[in-house]
């Protein structure tokens, strides 16, 4: 696995994006402070700027680089099911991945192979369902479209014919509350 993330790596750090088994559905992904590539995943996903798409980051530190947390948001971590939170922006990302709202989305992935690219590559990464806006997610890689596979620079070569369609539910962190989105 150590040479396939190395691969993943040297791809963000390019500006490229990637196609990866995340820890909820096949994804594509790339580095969340490039607003060159952010725009890149937007154009290839064909998905409105004004739809935000969401970030993978490693741990609730690492959010706290470019959210504000307004208490300890630890236990939003220990949900069932993988959860997407809404939290304030503070700085530090793409613009595009900021809602007129002024919030980011976050996810701390529960898979080995992200939370290890996210170690090793000590930034996080924008992260948007392997599907064109409004087609159907694809639940396994063979039903990604041959126009995504062409324009990712790399494909991680791992759970390939795994079943793979479990979306994040979604939360924000409003004041002191947790309100759920979906």
């Amino acid at each position: 696995m150590q040479k396939i993330i190395t691969a993943a790596i040297q791809t963000l750090e390019k500006g490229g994006v990637i196609l990866y088994p995340s820890d909820t559905v096949w994804g594509l992904a790339c580095d969340a402070t490039n607003d060159k590539v952010v725009r890149r995943l937007f154009e290839l996903k064909k998905r409105a700027f004004d739809k935000s798409i969401l970030i993978q980051i490693k741990d609730i530190a690492t959010i706290k680089k470019y959210a504000s947390i307004p208490f300890d948001t630890a236990i939003l971590t220990r949900f069932d099911m993988p959860t997407t939170v809404i939290y304030p922006y503070k700085s530090g990302l793409s613009s595009l991945l900021v809602a007129k709202d002024n919030t980011i989305a976050a996810r701390i992935p529960n898979d080995e192979f992200t939370q290890q690219l996210l170690a090793k590559f000590k930034k996080p990464i924008a992260s948007t369902s392997a599907n064109i806006s409004g087609e159907p997610l694809p639940n396994y890689y063979k039903e990604i479209s041959h126009e995504i596979l062409e324009k990712v620079a790399y494909i991680v070569p791992m759970k390939q014919e795994d079943y793979m369609a479990i979306p994040s539910q979604i939360v924000k962190v409003k004041g002191l509350e947790v309100i759920q989105i979906r």
